[in-house]
């Protein structure tokens, strides 16, 4: 089951089927995500890479967790510039990639996911 960027079936395999939890990850993911991209952005302009760093690789376990793909690879990708410490100019086409992402992410879950 793919839900436009969420692979439920997944996610309910690496949850052992537990679709309670699961809906509580997507509610907790919503609460207390829900300013990440800003505050990523913050941290970067910062120059603090390394706690940049930490939160996106917090963020790729979520996403993971979530069956959100696109966002997971996306994340993946960022958490390896946030440690190179890329220039903040380099990852502007990275962070509006993950920003776009996350952003779409939200809508559907607040939307609301049907398990079917």
């Amino acid at each position: 089951m793919n839900h436009s960027g969420l692979n439920i079936k997944d996610a309910m395999a690496r949850l052992m089927g537990n679709k309670n939890l699961y809906l509580k990850l997507l509610d907790c993911f919503q609460k207390d995500y829900a300013q990440f991209d800003t505050q990523l952005v913050q941290l970067l302009e910062a120059g603090n890479y390394e706690e940049a760093s930490i939160k996106v690789h917090s963020m790729k376990g979520m996403s993971g967790n979530l069956g959100a793909e696109s966002l997971y690879e996306i994340s993946r990708e960022l958490e390896v510039l946030c440690k190179s410490k890329t220039a903040l100019a380099e990852l502007q086409p990275h962070l509006t990639a993950f920003s776009a992402e996350f952003q779409r992410l939200l809508r559907q879950i607040r939307d609301g996911v049907d398990l079917g």
